[in-house]
């Protein structure tokens, strides 16, 4: 039933007393969901800009060190560029560091090459490797690289006890399962934090690349 005003009351009294709580806990509500929204707005425009970041900044940073070792290396740009093709395209420093001694190159330039690309290229992969697995034809190629790597992990039971650092060790070994790529697959797939991944991958290479040139060097030295 409706509050009778009595005559000597005022009206601006009324209009002063405190609202329907309802009415104050919907206001909240706008006013939290208001700020909700923006917040979301802000962290995406964030997320935005940290994606490009993580897309672009790598490759700027290859490509500057490529240009730089290029510019400022002191034998044939012939033989340098027959070097970094065999390396980018057959398969690695398993035929690109041989190619390169053959040609007459410096073993620790070959190594710089390599250990910079090793270096930018896997903290690419750890960043984008979601989007990576939506490009046609290239993600059916990872698809099968991450099988092959997780059957040749499973065969390694030691390795797997040592988790990330055992990872490290597994990018070590000659073997086709084995390298950056399928690395950074494999510690994606076991849930290691992305930063361990991309520094057990990069430590890991880094073993590999400088065993496998100074080997590679002898042999040259005493057979040819």
């Amino acid at each position: 039933m409706a509050r009778r005003v009595a005559p000597d009351e005022d009206k601006s009294d009324l209009e002063d007393r405190p609202h329907d709580p309802f009415d104050r806990v919907e206001e909240r509500t706008e006013v939290v969901w208001d700020k909700a929204v923006d917040r979301f707005a802000h962290v995406a425009r964030l997320e935005g800009h940290e994606a490009w970041a993580r897309f672009l900044l790598p490759l700027v940073a290859i490509a500057l060190g490529a240009l730089f070792l290029i510019l400022f290396h002191p034998q044939d740009p012939l033989r340098m560029w027959t070097f970094i093709t065999v390396y980018f395209a057959p398969g690695g420093i398993e035929f690109g560091i041989p190619a390169g001694l053959a040609l007459g190159l410096d073993p620790l330039w070959m190594v710089a090459v390599v250990l910079y690309v090793d270096l930018f290229g896997p903290l690419w992969l750890v960043w984008n490797l979601d989007l990576v697995y939506r490009v046609p034809k290239v993600g059916k190629w990872f698809l099968k690289l991450e099988t092959k790597a997780e059957r040749s992990w499973s065969k390694r039971r030691r390795l797997r006890d040592l988790g990330v650092v055992g990872l490290g060790i597994y990018v070590m070994l000659p073997i086709s399962a084995s390298g950056v790529i399928p690395s950074v697959i494999l510690g994606r797939i076991l849930g290691f934090p992305k930063g361990l991944v991309w520094l057990a991958v990069f430590v890991g290479s880094a073993v590999r690349v400088i065993l496998y040139a100074f080997l590679a060097e002898q042999i040259f030295d005493r057979f040819f």
